[in-house]
Order: C-alpha cells, then sequence, then structure tokens
C-alpha cells in the first residue's frame, strides 16, 4: 500500500481511503465495481483475504477468458490463474496469492494487506547428473523465481516463472534442438493450466486458448475437481466418503447441474450451496451424507449436528433428496431460491432434524418421497 492508504471492512465492501478520497469495492452477485467502475479495473490490492471469494466470483462473472479457477473435491483445494493484459499473471492456490510482473520478472505474494516483494536468492541449480541445470532465482535447494531451465546439452528448454521447484505463472516452453518456441502461456503445479499458445515444431499454432492439466481446455467433469467452466458434476455411487468437508464456491459460476448417486459423502457434516447463479437442479441420491446407512442404525445413532443450506441460487427449479441422505443432519435451510418448484425428500431423509427453514422462494410442491 502507498502512504496515506487506509482500508475499511464491512460485511459488504472494501473501502480504500487514499489522500482524502475513497474508493470502494462492492462484492455481492458476481458484480463488483470501484466508483462505477468494472472489475477488470479493480486490483486485487484492494481486497482482505476475507473478501477474496467474492472477488475471484465478480472476476469470473464478467467472462474473462484469461481466468481459470478450481477447487479439488478430495481435499477442497482452490486454485486457479488468472492472467491480465498488464503484463501480470495472478496465481492462488489454498492461501497463498501471488502475482508475477512478466516485465519486470518479479514475484509477490499478498500478505492480507498489501503486496511483499518474496525474497529469494539467484544462483545456479545442478539438477540431475546429466547436466541438466536451472540459472536465475533460488530458494532453498529449490528454483524459486525467475530463470532459465537448460537441458543436459547446455539448450534452453524453459525461461519463466517456477516456484518451489515446479513451472508456476507463467513462462515460455522451447524446443531446444531447433530453439524455436513450443509453448507461451500461464503454468500451475508444473502444468499447463490458463490461457496459452502451443505451437509445433515449425512454429504452427496447435491450441490457442484455455488449458487444464496439461491438455487443452474441456468442460467435460473429470470426477477429481470442478473448475469456473463446468456446467454439469454427476458422481458415481459410493463416491467421495473420505471426504469430511467441502463447500461449493460461488466461483463456479457455470454450474447447472449437481447429480450425486448413492452412498456418496458419508463424512461430510455441512453442505453449503450458496450464489451458485446458473444452477437449475440438485438430485442427491440415497444415504448420502450421513452415518446411518439403515433404518436400525438410524434409530440407534442419531447425530448431534449437521446442516444442509441451500441460499441465493436464483435459477435453481429441483431439489431431489434419497431414501436416508441426511438422516442424521439436524437443519435444512433453503433461503432466496425464487426459482424453486419441487422438493423431493425420500424416506428418513432428515430424521432428525429439528428445524427446515423456506424462505424467499417461489410456490414449490413438496413431496416425501424421492423417486
Amino acid at each position: 500500500m502507498e502512504n496515506g492508504e487506509t482500508i475499511e471492512e464491512s460485511d459488504t465492501y472494501v473501502r480504500l481511503e487514499r489522500d482524502g478520497s475513497s474508493e470502494m469495492v462492492e462484492a455481492g452477485k458476481g458484480n463488483m465495481v470501484v466508483n462505477g467502475d468494472p472489475i477488470e479495473t479493480v486490483n486485487p490490492e484492494l481486497l482482505t483475504k476475507k473478501r477474496m471469494d467474492e472477488y475471484l466470483t465478480a472476476l469470473n462473472g464478467n467472462e474473462n477468458d484469461s481466468i481459470l479457477l478450481a477447487i479439488r473435491i478430495s481435499d477442497g483445494l482452490r486454485y486457479g490463474i488468472m492472467k491480465g493484459n498488464d503484463a501480470m499473471v495472478h496465481l492462488f492456490s489454498g492461501d497463498r496469492f501471488v502475482k508475477v510482473d512478466m516485465v519486470a520478472k518479479a514475484i509477490q505474494i499478498w500478505k492480507g494487506n498489501g503486496w511483499e516483494k518474496i525474497s529469494h536468492d539467484k544462483g545456479v541449480i545442478d539438477l540431475d547428473v546429466n547436466g541438466r541445470r536451472w540459472e536465475g532465482g533460488v530458494r532453498g535447494d529449490a528454483p524459486f523465481g525467475y530463470g532459465v531451465l537448460y537441458d543436459g546439452d547446455g539448450r534452453r528448454e524453459y525461461e519463466g516463472f517456477m516456484m518451489d521447484g515446479v513451472k508456476s505463472c507463467y513462462g515460455i516452453k522451447s524446443y531446444p534442438d531447433i530453439s524455436r518456441v513450443k509453448y507461451d502461456g500461464c503454468y500451475y503445479n508444473d502444468k499447463r493450466f490458463g490461457m496459452g499458445i502451443l505451437y509445433d515444431r515449425n512454429g504452427v499454432v496447435e491450441h490457442n486458448g484455455l488449458w487444464k492439466n496439461d491438455k487443452p481446455y474441456s468442460s467435460e467433469f473429470d470426477r477429481a475437481m470442478m473448475d469456473s467452466r463446468t456446467e454439469s458434476i454427476i458422481l458415481s455411487e459410493h463416491s467421495f466418503n473420505e471426504v469430511e468437508s467441502f463447500v461449493f464456491p460461488p466461483f463456479l459460476g457455470s454450474l447447472k447441474r449437481i447429480d450425486i448417486g448413492d452412498d456418496c459423502f458419508g463424512s461430510i457434516r455441512s453442505l453449503k450451496l450458496t450464489g451458485l447463479i446458473e444452477l437449475e437442479s440438485v438430485k442427491i441420491g440415497k444415504r448420502c451424507f450421513t452415518h446411518a446407512t439403515s433404518e436400525t442404525q438410524m434409530f440407534v445413532e442419531m447425530g448431534s449436528d449437521g446442516a444442509f443450506e441451500i441460499t441465493d441460487c436464483p435459477n435453481l427449479k429441483s431439489l431431489q433428496i434419497g431414501d436416508f441422505s441426511f438422516a442424521d443432519y439436524h437443519l435444512l435451510e433453503l433461503e432466496i431460491l425464487p426459482s424453486l418448484q419441487q422438493v423431493v425428500v425420500g424416506s428418513h431423509a432428515f430424521h432428525w432434524s429439528y428445524l427446515f427453514s423456506l424462505s424467499g422462494t417461489a410456490a414449490c410442491f413438496f413431496t416425501g418421497r424421492a423417486s
């Protein structure tokens, strides 16, 4: 932050005071503005970590082709790449939010109230016995920062940023034997991820656009991760029963359908669907989100917690819940669902629930058994 700047937080906005003037970052429902300017002009410097979800959601809501945000189902890790038109690439992974300047060849990390340069040394690291080496930023015993990777014959293999020894943020990969560019674009965890251009050995463009996990982007759900362009999630039975916590972040702004098979997510005690603006249908199979998988067990082992909340999903029309799902949950809350038309609840679902909250919905038909 510059001298004379202060940040003020509330639940709905962040206000930046600078030399007597005021700038406000307003978050909510996929829109974010600063003094009426669109989101692409907003700097993440104005945001605290508390507002990061809203910032990412708003970025994604502007249909910027240079943004790809994702969440891994197995552990809830959120990560993504945002490439700007100002030679900046922003990368976030879990609690780490960094940006790199492709011109200045600098790397910074967000510390909650401002950007801080990541300190590292410069040096040469021998990577294997065949002569591959890294010349550039070094932290500990691994490449970190900007530099050049050479193959065993001393030919340039990669130039760009690395973090903890893996390609990150942005770089240029070459065909070492002919000194031509192979790939120019974004990386996450050593793989092509985000915007990038792939060239063949003759310099002809093979793919210019988004990448995900080293492959040209496909919106097809891979059963391992969801991203900001995923439209449909279909999980087979007996999936992710070892997962203890998961949240559908609102940056899943393209998601229209969630279909979960029988006997899934048996260990999760809280499920929240909030701000999924395109979501139209949710179907949950039998014996999901519960420890109780039979009528006998349900009556013997009463849960003491468990909450399922769907809030602010303006296009949700249908909710179906199978037998015994959420059997030992105590709360079902449906709020601000103006398009909701049907809720189908199976036998013994929410059996121990003591609170059902329904508000902000249209006329809705309920039935007591899922088909």
